[in-house]
C-alpha cells in the first residue's frame, strides 16, 4: 500500500494505491484442501421462508438470456414468484504447488489454487424518500434476502532461466454473483389511494453476476550490474451481467383484496444488461545505479491502459390494460398466472424494443504514460526520490436513453505529475519523511453518460460535461521503531483539490442523483495515528496492539453557477447549503487490534485476534433545492478471528464479524430530520479446516 504517490503509479491517485502481487512458490510439494461454512445469523433465523429467484443455479451462474423477440409472444423462462431455497453455507478450495529444476541454472515453480464460497444473508429496515418539507414521497419497509457466491481460480508460473532472467505468468479467475429478493411495503405517493394507506408493494427479485479474467506476463532481466530492466503485458476482461431483474407493484385495499398498480407502464418490468470490458496493459522500465560516494538510481519507464466497454440494457415492460388492474383481484404468492405466459395480449401488453438494446453506452479509455525517478542518497541520512509523469489522457464515451436525447463526448487531459519523496534518518529508530505529488481524479464511464439507473427509491443520472479533478498532496510523518516489528508515527497530511467532483441531488421532482465539479476548490487536511507494540514478546507467547486513526477536516464551497454553465444549462443545483464536507469522508476513523500468539512448538500454535473498526458521520449526498444533506451515520463493528495450526498438516480456524450488530442509518437532514434508510447486517460466523498432505 503507498499512501504517497511515486511516478511509476498511476496517476489517477486519491488516498492510497493497492498493488496485488502474487507470491513465486517456493519449498517443498504442496497440497492442501480446506472445507469451512459461514452463516449469517438474520438468514438463519429465516432458514425455514428463504426465497429466492429461480434460474441461477447453486454455484452462481445462469444460462439465462432476454428473449430476442419477447414483444410477439411471451418467451421468459424464469418465473416472476420467488421459490423456496435451503439455507446450506459452505466453502472449500484446493492449493498445489511445486517446483522443478530445469537445466543447470534453470527453475520453473508452479502454483494452482480453487476457491469456492457462498453466503445467505437477510436483512430488515427503512428504505425511504421525502421532500424538503419531509412529507414522504415513498416511505417503506424493506425485507431483503440474498445468496452470493465467489468462486476464483488462480495459475501462478515463474520460471527462472538463471540468477539474472526471470520470467512469470499470472491467471486469475474470479466468479462473483449475487441474488436478491427486496420485498418493500408502505406508503406510495403517486401510486393510488391504497398505496398512500400505507398498502403499497413493491418485488424486485434481482439476480447479477461478474466474471473476471485478468491474464498477465512479466519480466525481469539483469543486463548489467548497474542495469536492470522490467516489462509487462497484460490482458483482463470483465462480462458483468444482469439478465433477468424483475418488478412488481400492488397494493392491498381495505377489503384485503390485491391488485396491480398501475401508474406507469414500467410498474411492473423486466429488465436486462449487459456490461462487457476489455483492457489491455503495457508497463517496461529500466534502470540505471551510479555513483559511489553518493549512490543514485535513474528509472525510466512507460506504462499504457487501453479499455473498451459496452453495456446494453433492454426493460420490457408490463403495461397492463387499460382497467384491468382496478377489477382484478390478484394472488400476490402467484404472479405467473397474471404476468406469465397466459395473460399476455389479455391482461397485459409488452412495451419496449425487445431484440435491441434501446437503452447503451459505450466507452473507450486510453491512457499512455511515461515516468522518471531518481533515487538519490545525500548522506547516510538523507535520501531524496525525485520523480515526474506524464500522462495522455482520451475518454471517450457514447450513449443512448428512452429518456435522455442521444450524445457522445471527449475528455482529454494532459496530466504533467510531479513527486518528491525525502526520507531523513533522525537516529537509528527515528525518521522523518514528506511526500508532495500533483494527482487527478478521473470519472468513471457511468459517470459521464446521460443514462439512468433506476432504484426503487432513488433515480442516478451521470453528467457528460463532468471532468477530471487536480489533486495537490503533501504528507509529513514521523516514525520510530522501538524494537524489531513495532512502530509509532504521527503523520500531517492535506489536499488541494481543484474543481473536486461531487455526488449531488439535482432540482428533480425525484430528488435524482447525478455527478458534477461542484466548485473552484476544496481541501482536506488532518492527523494520522499509527502504533504496533508488543505487551509481550518471548519464544512462546506473544501479545500484540495495533492502533491507527485518522483525524480529519473536509470542505468545500459550491457554485451553481459554474455548474450550470459548465453543463449548458443540463444540470441545475441549487444546494441547502454553501459549503460541505466531502461526500464519503469521515471526520473520525479508527482501527485497533489485540492479537495473542501462542507457539508450543514448530508445528503447533494459536493466534487469536480482536479487531474493532469505527467511522463517523459521513455525507452520502449533497442536498439541493431545501433538501438536507443526506448522511449516513457514524458505525463500529467487533471481529474476532482464531487461526490454530494443531500439526505440520491440520489446521482449524474460526472467526466472528460485526458481532456487536449495528444498525446501520442514514438520515435526510431536513429541519426536521427524517430516516431515508436502515437495516442490520447481522453477525457473521465462520468455521473452516485446512489440511496439508
Amino acid at each position: 500500500v503507498d499512501k504517497s504517490f511515486n511516478s511509476h503509479i498511476n496517476g489517477d491517485f486519491g488516498g492510497a494505491s493497492v498493488d496485488i502481487g502474487s507470491k513465486n512458490y517456493t519449498g517443498d510439494r504442496l497440497l492442501e484442501v480446506s472445507v469451512g461454512s459461514s452463516m449469517n445469523t438474520n438468514a438463519i433465523q429465516q432458514s425455514g421462508d428463504f426465497r429466492l429467484q429461480s434460474g441461477p443455479n447453486f454455484w452462481g451462474y445462469s444460462n439465462y438470456s432476454a428473449p430476442e423477440d419477447a414483444q410477439g409472444s411471451y418467451h421468459f423462462a424464469n418465473s416472476w414468484d420467488p421459490i423456496k431455497k435451503a439455507v446450506t453455507p459452505i466453502n472449500f478450495g484446493i492449493k498445489v504447488g511445486d517446483s522443478f529444476r530445469v537445466g543447470e541454472e534453470g527453475r520453473l515453480s508452479l502454483f494452482v489454487s480453487a476457491k469456492y464460497a457462498n453466503s445467505f444473508i437477510s436483512r430488515n429496515g427503512v428504505n425511504a424518500n421525502f421532500s424538503a418539507q419531509g412529507a414522504p414521497l415513498k416511505s417503506l419497509t424493506q425485507e431483503r434476502q440474498s445468496y452470493g457466491t465467489n468462486s476464483t481460480g488462480l495459475i501462478n508460473a515463474n520460471y527462472q532461466i538463471n540468477s539474472k532472467h526471470r520470467i512469470g505468468y499470472n491467471f486469475l479467475y474470479i466468479n462473483s454473483s449475487n441474488q436478491t429478493r427486496d420485498a418493500f411495503h408502505g406508503f406510495i405517493r403517486d401510486a393510488g389511494s391504497d398505496a398512500e394507506n400505507n398498502r403499497g408493494f413493491i418485488n424486485r427479485n434481482t439476480f447479477d453476476n461478474t466474471q473476471l479474467f485478468i491474464n498477465q506476463v512479466l519480466g525481469k532481466h539483469t543486463v548489467t550490474e548497474a542495469v536492470q530492466v522490467d516489462w509487462g503485458l497484460a490482458y483482463n476482461k470483465v462480462d458483468g451481467n444482469m439478465p433477468d431483474r424483475m418488478q412488481t407493484m400492488y397494493s392491498q385495499q381495505a377489503s384485503g383484496d390485491f391488485r396491480f398498480i398501475r401508474i406507469n407502464a414500467a410498474d411492473n418490468h423486466r429488465y436486462t444488461y449487459y456490461l462487457k470490458e476489455d483492457e489491455l496493459a503495457a508497463n517496461l522500465s529500466a534502470s540505471y545505479k551510479f555513483g559511489s560516494t553518493n549512490p543514485a538510481v535513474l528509472r525510466v519507464g512507460y506504462s499504457g491502459r487501453i479499455k473498451q466497454r459496452t453495456f446494453d440494457v433492454m426493460q420490457l415492460n408490463f403495461a397492463i390494460k387499460n382497467g384491468l388492474h382496478e377489477t382484478t383481484s390478484i394472488d400476490p404468492t402467484n404472479i405467473d398466472e397474471y404476468l406469465g405466459a397466459s395473460g399476455f395480449g389479455t391482461f397485459y401488453d409488452l412495451v419496449g424494443m425487445a431484440g435491441n438494446a434501446f437503452q447503451f453506452y459505450n466507452g473507450d479509455q486510453d491512457i499512455h504514460a511515461g515516468f522518471a525517478t531518481l533515487d538519490y542518497v545525500f548522506s547516510d541520512k538523507l535520501t531524496a526520490v525525485l520523480g515526474m509523469r506524464y500522462e495522455r489522457i482520451k475518454q471517450f464515451v457514447d450513449y443512448n436513453s428512452i429518456e435522455y436525447r442521444p450524445g457522445s463526448n471527449t475528455l482529454n487531459k494532459n496530466g504533467i505529475l510531479p513527486s518528491l519523496n525525502l526520507k531523513y534518518v533522525l537516529n537509528a529508530k527515528n525518521n522523518l519523511r514528506l511526500g508532495a505529488s500533483k494527482t487527478y481524479t478521473l470519472p468513471q464511464f457511468k459517470e459521464r453518460v446521460r443514462f439512468p439507473y433506476e432504484d426503487v427509491t432513488q433515480v442516478v443520472v451521470g453528467n457528460p460535461y463532468l471532468y477530471a479533478s487536480d489533486n495537490y498532496n503533501l504528507d509529513l510523518k514521523w516514525e520510530m521503531f522501538p524494537s524489531e516489528g513495532e512502530l509509532f508515527s504521527v503523520a500531517a497530511f492535506g489536499k488541494y483539490i481543484q474543481n473536486p467532483i461531487n455526488e449531488i441531488m439535482i432540482s428533480s421532482a425525484s430528488n435524482d442523483i447525478s455527478f458534477a465539479n461542484t466548485g473552484d476548490k476544496g481541501y482536506v487536511y488532518g492527523l494520522e495515528l499509527e502504533a504496533k507494540k508488543y505487551l509481550i514478546n518471548n519464544s512462546q507467547n506473544k501479545i500484540s496492539l495495533g492502533f491507527n486513526t485518522a483525524i480529519m477536516k473536509t470542505d468545500q464551497k459550491f457554485d451553481a453557477a459554474k455548474v450550470s454553465a459548465e453543463t449548458q444549462g443540463l444540470l441545475n443545483i441549487d444546494p441547502t447549503h454553501p459549503r460541505s464536507n466531502f461526500t464519503g469522508a469521515s471526520d473520525f476513523i479508527v482501527n485497533a487490534d489485540l492479537s495473542y500468539q501462542k507457539d508450543f512448538n514448530t508445528d503447533k500454535n494459536v493466534i487469536a485476534t480482536v479487531l474493532y473498526s469505527y467511522y463517523s458521520d459521513k455525507l452520502n449526498a449533497i442536498g439541493t433545492g431545501g433538501l438536507g444533506n443526506r448522511v449516513d451515520k457514524g458505525i463500529g463493528s467487533l471481529d474476532f478471528v482464531l487461526k490454530t495450526k494443531w500439526n505440520k498438516a491440520l489446521g482449524i480456524d474460526f472467526s466472528a464479524n460485526n458481532i456487536l450488530n449495528p444498525e446501520f442509518q442514514r438520515w435526510q437532514q431536513n429541519t426536521a430530520p427524517v430516516k431515508v434508510l436502515s437495516y442490520k447486517r447481522g453477525a457473521f460466523i465462520s468455521l473452516g479446516v485446512n489440511y496439508k498432505f
